[in-house]
């Protein structure tokens, strides 16, 4: 199987640390910039489409031939959705809230077949003109490269098929909460918005950088888009 964890291969968005600027007006603007490589073997990936779908005006951008994006003026400390897309790769969503200082974002895209085969292998039907949820969980003690095991989805209202919880290399139909990976995801979900929470081993799961949910502490309000996989990453503390 898949060196990188099936469904965690989706997309593995890399927050990483954010630069020195210190203003905190909402009405500045930021350049968010990173880098899209291949899941399975890390290579950049030229021409992929990175485009903020809200708010309007800001133009879609393009990776070059190192895998390196960078998008400029976007507003602090607001709601941005954004699409990242490329020919043969499986299209991803993105909702967050915006910081106050400049940021950086790396992801990881993977082929639209390798999806379809990877799940197929694992029982799991998969219609991919339908959307999907993935979560990530980690440890904000431990950085933006740790996993948190132990945790258990939730998803509202209850629609799709999960949670799916993959291990580091598979996709056990069995399992019951995060392991090694610490993701989980709900598949062919139709198109509208969702809220999640992930909760468990003593945590909770604010998921800082997120829209909040309307149905209390945890929940996170997410889009989900039809033929793409909605990213979202949470930070859970230990209590």
């Amino acid at each position: 199987m898949m060196r990188m964890g099936v469904v965690a291969s989706f997309l593995a968005v890399g927050v990483l640390a954010p630069s020195c600027d210190s203003d905190t007006e909402a009405a500045k603007k930021l350049t968010y910039s990173g880098h899209i490589l291949d899941a399975l073997d890390s290579a950049p990936l030229a021409g992929v489409e990175l485009c903020i779908t809200s708010p309007s005006g800001i133009p879609c951008v393009t990776t070059d031939a190192t895998g390196a994006y960078t998008i400029p003026n976007l507003p602090a400390e607001t709601r941005v959705t954004a699409t990242v897309k490329k020919a043969d790769y499986f299209p991803v969503n993105a909702a967050f809230i915006t910081r106050t200082t400049d940021f950086t974002i790396d992801a990881v895209l993977l082929k639209t077949a390798l999806v379809e085969v990877a799940f197929a292998a694992a029982n799991v039907t998969f219609d991919t003109t339908k959307g999907a949820v993935l979560v990530r969980a980690y440890d904000p003690a431990l950085g933006l490269t740790s996993t948190v095991e132990g945790i258990v989805g939730e998803i509202d209202p209850d629609a799709g098929d999960g949670p799916i919880y993959n291990s580091a290399d598979s996709i056990p139909t069995d399992a019951t909460s995060t392991s090694t990976s610490g993701t989980w995801a709900v598949v062919n979900l139709e198109a509208g918005t969702y809220q999640v929470r992930s909760s468990g081993t003593g945590r909770t799961c604010p998921g800082t950088f997120h829209w909040p949910g309307s149905k209390g502490a945890g929940w996170i309000e997410t889009p989900v888009v039809a033929g793409s996989v909605t990213y979202v990453y949470v930070d859970c503390p230990a209590n």
